[in-house]
């Protein structure tokens, strides 16, 4: 995965893309190697500590999100599902717009990003921001949120 590849997936700039591969290069948990293919390119890659921390949380979250789906009646879940994938739909489509753009204080780039002013309340000393991981329609819809597995 190249730095570019990973500022389209966290949907965040280059740079912040960068400097948060940095730290996390410095920090041991991704490592930065040459493309065999093509020289210029940098590849980005996990740690193997880094893909087993990865597996365990992505095992915890499941846990987590079967016990929420456990507190429901069996015939509540498939409307609450029905509900969940609108939602994702919804947030889907809404993907390209920024609530930024409507809060008081932030400012508008010239790639059509957006900053936050000094008093946001975003903690700046703590690095670069970005957004959780997406959820989509495929994983809403998945048999083990669905209390098959």
């Amino acid at each position: 995965m190249t730095v570019g590849e990973i500022a389209a997936a966290l949907d965040c700039s280059m740079p912040a893309a960068s400097e948060l591969v940095d730290r996390l290069v410095d920090a041991g948990h991704l490592l930065r190697a040459s493309d065999p293919a093509d020289r210029r390119r940098v590849l980005i890659a996990a740690t193997p500590a880094s893909r087993r921390i990865s597996v365990k949380l992505r095992e915890q979250r499941k846990a987590q999100i079967r016990y929420a789906l456990d507190q429901l009646e069996p015939e509540e879940r498939p409307t609450f599902i029905k509900s969940l994938k609108a939602l994702v739909a919804g947030l889907g489509h809404a993907q390209g717009t920024s609530i930024l753009a409507e809060c008081h204080g932030a400012t508008a780039g010239s790639d059509g990003s957006h900053s936050a002013a000094a008093t946001s309340v975003v903690d700046r000393a703590s690095g670069p921001q970005v957004p959780a991981a997406r959820v989509t329609a495929d994983s809403v819809g998945s048999s083990s949120l669905q209390g098959e597995n």
